[in-house]
């Protein structure tokens, strides 16, 4: 999972986008790199009785494609998606990529819109957020990959001043 900073820019992300397209409940849910699962990571807003989550965005994690759904007779005509009664919609589910891989998904539940192109609206809003959120990701991945390679570096180093060591004192005794 990303570090502190990470989570506190997710967070001021997430907030944001969800107070600027008037949702009532939002998730970021990222893929766990110890064991690759689909994991709510942070939320925001007052979590709806029956929200439409994790199912959502499997199905927006799994595809890398978005999904919008405004009534539970659209989720009908999408193949692996089930919709309880009582689940709050419409909703709006984006992946969240870094690189062309998706690392996750971001999901809004809204109160009900004024109409298609006002949800198409707020589609296109959480789409940059995902991308700002993706950054940030790439962010922690690249900060994380820069630690690695300075450890790998620093043991290296020291394997050398070892190696150095030793053939100095093997050239010591030699001349003894």
């Amino acid at each position: 999972m990303p570090s502190d900073s990470c989570y506190g820019s997710l967070k001021e992300i997430l907030g944001s986008t969800i107070e600027a397209v008037q949702a009532k409940y939002g998730v970021v849910s990222l893929i766990s790199a110890q064991n690759n699962r689909l994991q709510s990571y942070v939320s925001y807003g007052s979590l709806p009785s029956q929200v439409a989550g994790l199912p959502m965005t499997h199905w927006v994690a799994n595809r890398g494609e978005p999904l919008v759904l405004e009534t539970p007779e659209q989720a009908l005509l999408v193949p692996d998606i089930v919709v309880n009664h009582g689940t709050a919609l419409p909703l709006i589910c984006v992946p969240i990529q870094v690189n062309g891989t998706t690392i996750g998904a971001l999901q809004a539940n809204f109160w009900p819109v004024a109409g298609h192109e006002e949800l198409l609206q707020k589609q296109h809003t959480l789409e940059l957020a995902a991308s700002l959120i993706s950054y940030v990701m790439e962010h922690a991945i690249l900060q994380r990959q820069l630690e690695e390679a300075k450890e790998l570096i620093r043991q290296v180093n020291n394997i050398s001043l070892e190696i150095q060591e030793a053939e100095r004192g093997r050239i010591i005794l030699g001349k003894l």
